[in-house]
């Protein structure tokens, strides 16, 4: 894609297999070239579409899609899975980590089926090493990582309880920081008895690791998010539940993140009322932070509460427009809907927001109204946003202009 989310090239590679293939992580080389590591795998008798053996091969295309090369990196287990991330280490090499299905029997909790391992390769793909990481039983969630300074980097999974349902089995993530030669320097484990998952990590621009995931107890879903050193010190972990509107069990799970020029963090997700039945009145979510995870200056404690209105759009929508008139207004302005619309079920409003994204009124509007009297005379001097609302979806939009 260009920088506008346009598409520039789409190609396909078909002959690369002809077995089942499973895109896992893509990242790009410093002279524009594409690395894309893949699972490929031979399918299953009775279920065609899961695999019955399983490899990792990366592809290297140059900037334009042509394909360079393609190769299998090999390991000494059965079938590997995938799940993994592949990133770019500050010695020019990359990254690339997966789960695998192999056996190690613990005398006390049995056999564990399920492992996660670390290749480093270099930009042709070339295998400089591997380490297996740790054992568990069921293997959740795929392996994170984040580079860090001199080539190594942190890698994230997690220990589990040996519990096959997912919905009540809690996890332990483990973050195992490594050299650049694999080696293990430190690991740090979260044990309280809750279900966690961690979806991202990412370096910062001082060298730490942010983290992303989330944290489960009681029913509720929450976003977890937290800071930690390289030398492995835990600088902050924050949890944020979203409590507005959503009297069953809220969820708030955001999914990826960044950190912005300025220190902020940036992450995005689903927000929902409920995961009990696979989530009730779903959402996209969007989460802006300072760089201590606080919603708010100065903010303390572990679990962040969201209890205020949504921000509204502050910018007129790419919408049909609102016949407004007269506009300037000072008394009365005539709003008009510039279509007739079909009966429903849905509630129709107007609402109104000031310039800094505020809503100052809301207005029902009966389904077989067409056109609507609103008084301004109260309202501040300046610039407004009318956006025309069916159900929980904008229709019509509009900016006036109220003069006294």
């Amino acid at each position: 894609m260009d920088e506008d989310l346009g598409i520039a090239w789409i190609n396909y590679y078909p002959d690369l297999t002809e077995l089942n293939a499973y895109g896992d992580a893509i990242t790009e080389t410093p002279s524009g070239d594409i690395l894309l590591y893949f699972i490929e795998g031979k399918p299953t008798l009775n279920e065609p579409w899961l695999n019955s053996e399983g490899w990792v091969r990366v592809v290297k295309t140059d900037a334009a899609g042509n394909l360079l090369f393609n190769k299998i990196i090999p390991d000494t287990f059965s079938q590997t899975r995938g799940f993994g991330d592949l990133v770019r280490t500050e010695d020019g090499n990359y990254l690339l980590s997966t789960m695998v299905k192999g056996y190690y029997h613990h005398d006390i909790f049995g056999t564990y089926t399920i492992n996660s391992i670390l290749h480093k390769i270099d930009e042709d793909a070339n295998p400089i090493w591997s380490r297996t990481i740790n054992y568990c039983k069921f293997g959740r969630q795929g392996p994170v990582l984040a580079p860090l300074a001199g080539g190594g980097g942190t890698i994230m999974w997690e220990r589990d309880t040996f519990i096959s349902d997912p919905t009540i089995a809690p996890s332990f993530p483990e973050m195992h920081r490594f050299d650049e030669n694999g080696h293990i320097l430190w690991h740090h484990e979260w044990n309280d008895f809750v279900i966690r998952y961690v979806y991202r990590t990412i370096t910062a621009a001082n060298g730490d690791v942010l983290g992303l995931g989330s944290f489960k107890n009681y029913g509720k879903r929450k976003t977890w998010m937290f800071r930690i050193r390289p030398d492995g010190e835990l600088l902050w972990e924050r949890h944020y539940s979203d409590s507005i509107q959503r009297p069953w069990a809220p969820g708030l799970e955001m999914l990826d993140m960044c950190e912005m020029a300025d220190g902020r963090l940036a992450a995005t997700g689903i927000v929902f009322d409920s995961d009990s039945l696979g989530g009730i009145n779903v959402n996209v979510g969007l989460l802006v932070l300072d760089s201590l995870g606080c919603l708010e200056p100065d903010c303390a404690g572990l679990t962040h509460y969201i209890t205020g209105a949504f921000e509204p759009i502050t910018q007129p929508l790419a919408l049909p427009q609102l016949i407004c008139s007269p506009n300037p207004a000072s008394n009365l302005i005539s709003v008009k809907l510039p279509t007739t619309l079909a009966h429903g079920f849905q509630a129709q409003t107007l609402r109104c927001y000031d310039i800094q994204g505020s809503e100052i009124a809301e207005i029902p509007w009966g389904n077989t109204e067409i056109e609507q009297q609103i008084e301004v005379q109260n309202w501040p001097p300046g610039a407004y946003y009318l956006i025309f609302w069916s159900g929980k979806s904008p229709l019509f939009s509009s900016k006036i202009i109220v003069q006294h």
